[in-house]
């Protein structure tokens, strides 16, 4: 027997002991009186349904339990999708890193990038959403696709491209580069405590 059922149990047990003597007590006051047996059912009444309601809560509790396991996983899920990080700066800085090595993989290079103004994604500060604006340049639209595929699937982070702006060569063609500006936001899950960026 788990310590959770040993714990209801005794709580059980506590209580109708308790239903008990406060019948015999209300019983053995004045039996005579007709208004004092109304108030000794309105007593019992009262206690039997808390007793219900103790026992049905008790009944209840292998799937309150299992939903209670079933979020934690949840979290613990979404979680590992998150930036750990004590503050927002750094989760920013640790999504310029992931991003960065992406480019590099692409072989393309960070031109410039700036961090967005982070948003709190609930009211304990927790849980915040980080962003960037990254600049590169590519020879075409392939690599850069490709490197907007890869941020919207890291494995690392749960990672949205909110908007891509493209600058190139016109209409005519020519030897230009390709140059691309995206917005990036990722969910991080700050370590330190609540930061606002």
């Amino acid at each position: 027997m788990s310590s959770d059922t040993k714990r209801t149990t005794v709580l059980l047990a506590v209580l109708a002991a308790v239903a008990v003597l406060v019948i015999l007590d209300k019983s053995s006051g004045s039996g005579d009186d007709d208004t004092a047996s109304v108030g000794n059912a309105e007593v019992y009444r009262a206690e039997a349904g808390l007793l219900a309601e103790t026992r049905a809560v008790a009944d209840s509790q292998p799937s309150w339990e299992a939903d209670a396991e079933a979020l934690r996983r949840a979290w613990d899920d979404r979680r590992a999708r998150m930036i750990a990080a004590p503050s927002a700066e750094i989760a920013a800085a640790r999504l310029r890193a992931m991003i960065e090595q992406l480019l590099l993989d692409e072989g393309l290079a960070l031109a410039t990038s700036e961090t967005l103004p982070s948003v709190a994604a609930g009211e304990s500060g927790e849980v915040m959403l980080v962003g960037l604006s990254l600049s590169f340049d590519a020879s075409d639209a392939a690599p850069v696709y490709r490197v907007l595929d890869r941020v919207e699937h890291m494995a690392g982070a749960a990672s949205r491209v909110e908007s891509v702006a493209l600058r190139g060569p016109g209409r005519m063609g020519g030897a230009g580069r390709l140059g691309a500006t995206i917005r990036v936001r990722a969910v991080a899950h700050l370590t330190g405590g609540p930061s606002r960026g």
